[in-house]
């Protein structure tokens, strides 16, 4: 039998954003927005979304420069308000406002970035938005890919205010330090890494040249959008390819979660 392989492309934005080729289509349930992610022969059960806000998440379509036409966007402000230019500045715009809960497993992440002389001073994480699902996959691989986005690029890079993300899986042969749902005893590892290696992404994590004492970390992955016509945030990443191996049969669960730093 030909292998399938649940794929998923997925664009995650903080601190506000906006496109201005990108069009958000109408609100759909939890459900609704993982079946758009997921590929044929895939089992989801057990949806679920947190936020603040329900339009913290939404599907899209249309040109942009982020490198796909099409997916799910999950954002720490409102997915209605993704309009604009890289260059806009709007204070007040964005979303410092929403509170939100602190989310351990981020709040982790964002502290274990040892080459951001502030992490320790990270003490809570704002704007939180997850998505959760089980699934069951008929082949031995799973795959997606994703972009990252901050409009806290470039200049809160090496701070408290370092926006951060995960992509949380646990289930059988899966062993990690994060939390898991009951039914999956063995922790969750975090897949949202810069390729190659175990460091977590973050805006500290991947960025440009900034300074002699700040020469870039792993620049090749980042894209600056200072002056970009298709949407608002400062920086993303480049789309970030993701395999790995699961037991056919077996269930195991996903979280995306993504959320401001300190603000």
């Amino acid at each position: 039998m030909k292998n399938k392989i649940l794929t998923l492309i997925t664009a995650l934005f903080t601190a506000g954003f906006s496109f201005s080729q990108l069009i958000i289509g109408p609100q759909l349930t939890p459900l609704q927005y993982v079946q758009n992610i997921v590929g044929p022969g895939i089992i989801v059960s057990n949806v679920s979304f947190s936020a603040d806000n329900s339009n913290q998440i939404g599907t899209f379509n249309g040109n942009s420069n982020i490198g796909y036409s099409s997916g799910v966007v999950l954002c720490t402000g409102d997915v209605n308000e993704i309009e604009g230019v890289g260059s806009a500045v709007v204070p007040g715009q964005y979303f410092s406002s929403l509170p939100g809960p602190t989310d351990p497993d981020l709040l982790e992440i964002a502290q274990s970035v040892t080459t951001n002389p502030d992490a320790n001073s990270i003490d809570e994480t704002d704007d939180l938005v997850e998505l959760e699902f089980d699934f069951v996959a008929e082949s031995n691989l799973v795959s997606f890919s994703f972009v990252f986005a901050s409009d806290e690029y470039t200049q809160w890079v090496n701070s408290s205010f370092n926006d951060v993300f995960g992509f949380f899986v646990s289930g059988p042969g899966i062993t990690g330090p994060y939390n898991s749902p009951a039914g999956f005893p063995n922790g969750a590892a975090n897949l949202a890494v810069v390729p190659g290696t175990n460091i977590p992404i973050t805006i500290s994590t991947i960025y440009p040249y900034l300074n002699p004492s700040e020469p870039g970390l792993y620049s090749q992955y980042y894209i600056d959008n200072s002056n970009g016509t298709t949407h608002a945030m400062n920086g993303f990443t480049t789309p970030i390819p993701i395999t790995f191996n699961v037991i056919c049969g077996e269930t195991y669960h996903f979280k995306f979660a993504v959320a401001d730093c300190s603000d």
